[in-house]
């Protein structure tokens, strides 16, 4: 939902690879000489476990070829594969849900619990199997420590009641393992709709986006910085108080990591016909994607 008070960027979930042809005379002999390639569909599978979350849910499609005939998104859609979990006593299936073209299941069924090895299966009755396990990661000795906030009026000529909202965190990382982080924030306020009150939940984005993504080798005395996270209001003016910040740190295992942080390498490329191709992560055997897990940490700062 666009709101009155703040601006709102989604980053999309999916890369599509942009793959530019120089036919020039002296590589002629290259591109006529390709004849093995495939430009086939593949099966793409991305899932993330969280003891946090009340669902399981496995996302199916088919990969964009690159060269050839673009596909529709409902032609991408994979509605009749088998999908399950497992922590290698009990075994849950995902049915696929048509509203959210997803595959999913309440995650009463299968809680993960943190040092818990988890596999997700898929097959589809064209023949493709795709197979990952993670491990739930733990949060002992992970704390949020300290919240820093400010609100800064903008008093450019135009923008006389500009406001703009920065946000930063620290936390103490737990030592004698490596771990992996995804640093996020979000803001909750409420607006005068008459004649009641709407509460609003807004995300804050970091100034980097790669910042968000952490890796303990980076801390001092065992202790880690989060990326500055801004959001700008517009002319109307503040947002109203009181509001609520949150710290969400999100605690993950490698492979939840690296096939987000691929993922942000390849949206600084797209759309560069000149930029070397990026390749995203993955942990599958028989597709593309991942199969990882995280653990949410949280801290709040009320302002009054």
């Amino acid at each position: 939902m666009k709101t009155n008070y703040l601006n709102r960027n989604r980053i999309p979930q999916l890369v599509l690879l942009l793959l530019t042809l120089f036919v020039l005379p002296a590589c002629e002999d290259d591109v006529t000489n390709i004849r093995n390639l495939d430009v086939s569909p593949k099966l793409v599978v991305t899932s993330f476990i969280s003891p946090q979350d009340t669902f399981l849910v496995a996302k199916l499609q088919t990969s964009q070829p690159a060269i050839g005939k673009m596909l529709s998104e409902e032609q991408r859609k994979v509605k009749d594969a088998a999908v399950t979990i497992s922590d290698g006593l009990t075994t849950v299936t995902l049915p696929y849900n048509a509203d959210l073209n997803s595959y999913q299941t309440e995650a009463v069924n299968l809680p993960p619990v943190a040092g818990k090895t988890y596999t997700l299966k898929v097959s589809t009755p064209a023949g493709a199997k795709a197979e990952a396990s993670c491990v739930v990661p733990a949060v002992d000795n992970i704390e949020i420590t300290e919240i820093n906030y400010t609100a800064t009026r903008d008093d450019e000529e135009y923008h006389h009641n500009f406001w703009r909202y920065d946000l930063s965190y620290k936390w103490i990382d737990a030592p004698g393992v490596t771990n992996y982080y995804h640093a996020l924030a979000y803001m909750k306020y409420q607006v005068e709709v008459w004649p009641n009150k709407l509460t609003m939940f807004n995300d804050i984005y970091p100034t980097l986006d790669k910042g968000n993504l952490v890796k303990d080798e980076s801390a001092v005395n065992n202790v880690l910085q989060s990326p500055k996270f801004t959001q700008y209001g517009n002319d109307l003016g503040p947002v109203p108080r009181p509001y609520t910040l949150y710290a969400y740190l999100m605690v993950t295992e490698k492979h939840y990591y690296l096939y987000h942080r691929s993922v942000l390498e390849q949206q600084e490329v797209s759309g560069n016909p000149f930029a070397e191709p990026k390749f995203i992560y993955s942990n599958m055997a028989g597709a593309l994607g991942a199969f990882g897990a995280y653990n949410r940490l949280e801290a709040v700062k009320e302002i009054k």
